[in-house]
């Protein structure tokens, strides 16, 4: 019952991502102009797998086996 109740909300959390990058995408919002690039934004970008993977090494060392 466990394994099953786990696949299910995993599945739904999925669903609940897709779908609020969805519905995100289709709401216009106001566009001001950009002076540069997104600096940040891409920055954001670089780091996540980075952040990623270190965030998952980190937990393999402090978690039980």
């Amino acid at each position: 019952m466990g394994a099953a109740a786990s696949l299910f909300f995993g599945f739904v959390l999925y669903g609940w991502l897709l779908g609020s990058a969805i519905v995100a995408a289709l709401i216009p919002a106001p566009d001001p102009e950009r002076r540069g690039p997104p600096l940040w934004s891409i920055a954001a970008l670089l780091l996540l797998p980075i952040t990623l993977v270190a965030g998952c090494e980190a937990g393999t060392g402090i978690l039980p086996r």
